[in-house]
């Protein structure tokens, strides 16, 4: 999912590309019953476009597969907090369908002795949108709504077309956004030397285009 006026999406790593395919097939072979990558476009405005593509969608849910090499992420989703991006990925998808109970489906993968890779290990964090507005994980009020989704994506517009340099997105609940971005030391020097958005954009192009995923650590099977 993104939201873009005419970027490009940033390729995967291969091996994530990999195990992102393998835990769908595996999840799609034990529910031959839901629809598979359901696309969906939303204007932000009138130069701003949300698209993207709901991986398993049923008559009452969605379910959104992620696959990972991190125990830290399948762990932390085990106890009801998956990454944010994660979550706020399906509730877009759920409002887009005007559903209200969806799933994150992680699947924890290893490298086999064979070479291949291998699911070993996998999750179901539960997600539904209550009376309110507010979104729940496994039973967990996350202190986050549909209507900050909404506004989010509206003042990542406002931003979009300006030359100031947007505020760092928040935790808002369990990891921040800029933890594992490539421009964040980017971000961090034009914050020090107070530069605008067009001072840098052909440096942080350079380095997006450049950025093929982060090297996945892949756990050997024992």
């Amino acid at each position: 999912m993104q939201l873009s006026q005419t970027a490009k999406r940033t390729e995967l790593h291969p091996d994530y590309a990999a195990i992102g395919n393998l835990h769908e097939e595996l999840h799609a072979a034990e529910h031959l019953e839901a629809q598979r990558e359901v696309p969906f476009r939303r204007d932000v405005s009138a130069t701003s476009l949300l698209s993207g593509r709901a991986d398993f969608v049923f008559p009452d849910r969605v379910d959104e597969c992620k696959a990972t090499f991190s125990k830290t992420t399948l762990n932390n989703a085990k106890s009801g907090k998956p990454e944010m991006s994660h979550l706020t990925q399906l509730v877009c998808y759920l409002m887009e369908f005007g559903l209200s109970r969806g799933r994150i489906v992680y699947g924890y993968f290893e490298r086999a002795k064979t070479g291949g890779l291998v699911r070993k290990d996998k999750t179901v964090v539960e997600v539904s949108l209550g009376p309110k507005d507010e979104v729940w994980a496994n039973n967990h009020n996350t202190g986050y709504t549909g209507t900050d989704l909404i506004n989010s994506m509206h003042q990542i517009d406002k931003w979009m077309h300006t030359t100031q340099l947007a505020p760092r997105p928040t935790a808002n609940g369990f990891m921040s956004a800029c933890k594992f971005c490539p421009l964040r030391e980017l971000c961090d020097r034009a914050e020090a030397e107070d530069l605008l958005t067009t001072d840098i954009v052909d440096e942080a192009v350079e380095l997006i285009e450049a950025q093929v995923g982060p090297t996945p650590k892949i756990t050997k099977e024992k």
